[in-house]
């Protein structure tokens, strides 16, 4: 059997995620600015609490909460 493939372009990314993901109050341990860029995923079992992801907004230094 032939599968069929086609071929995918790079689509980059405009703009960052500046302006779509929001923000909150909370210390860079980098760089120690005061504003980062945050979602939460469910990482573990169900019954745990969900992870919440951040990313620093002056240098982009990424970490989680538990």
């Amino acid at each position: 059997m032939k599968q069929k493939t086609r071929e995918v372009e790079d689509c980059p990314v405009v703009g960052g995620i500046e302006g779509v993901m929001p923000k909150t109050a909370t210390t860079c341990p980098k760089c120690g600015h005061n504003e980062a860029y945050w979602y939460l995923r469910q990482t573990r079992k169900s019954d745990e609490p969900e992870t919440t992801f951040l990313t620093c907004c002056s240098c982009s230094h990424k970490w989680r909460k538990y």
